[in-house]
């Protein structure tokens, strides 16, 4: 079934999120497809999430449709550039939900810091989902980096 992107909205991030996030960030194919693919533990998390609800440069929201909270997108701001971060509750993968997020986080984006100019996203070469994802929401690719475990392809939009 199609997903209609006015059934979505996306609310901040805040305190109350914390273990949502751990369970997300944990979560076996977000492990696979992260830059780092180790487990977080609790306290790191924790640190992590503290320091990023009290950066400014750090834009962090839920997807949710109805009461439901489906994901998470990040924005970390410098300058006039924002690096991009999402996942999607394995519960509903593989139903149009990244082409959403994304969508939906470009608009909060550009509205919540208007300074931004450009959406960098870095995928992993293996990660083919999310970079149809990026592709389809007007990313052109920018390049690879070849790291010593596995190939990196950043996309732009501006």
């Amino acid at each position: 079934m199609q997903q209609r992107k006015n059934d979505f909205y996306l609310r901040q991030a805040n305190s109350e999120d914390m273990m949502l996030l751990f369970d997300w960030v944990n979560e076996k194919t977000v492990r696979e497809n992260s830059f780092s693919t180790d487990m977080i533990s609790i306290d790191k998390h924790k640190e992590w999430f503290q320091k990023s609800l009290q950066n400014k440069d750090r834009f962090i929201y839920i997807l949710m449709k109805d009461d439901l909270p489906l994901g998470q997108i990040r924005f970390d701001v410098s300058d006039e550039e924002a690096e991009i971060d999402y996942s999607i509750d394995k519960a509903y993968r593989n139903k149009g939900i990244g082409n959403i997020i994304i969508s939906l986080g470009i608009e909060r984006i550009t509205k919540d810091c208007n300074r931004v100019k450009t959406i960098v996203a870095k995928v992993k070469g293996t990660n083919a989902y999310s970079q149809k994802c990026f592709i389809r929401n007007g990313f052109e690719e920018y390049g690879k980096i070849s790291d010593s475990d596995y190939e990196i392809v950043e996309y732009r939009k501006s």
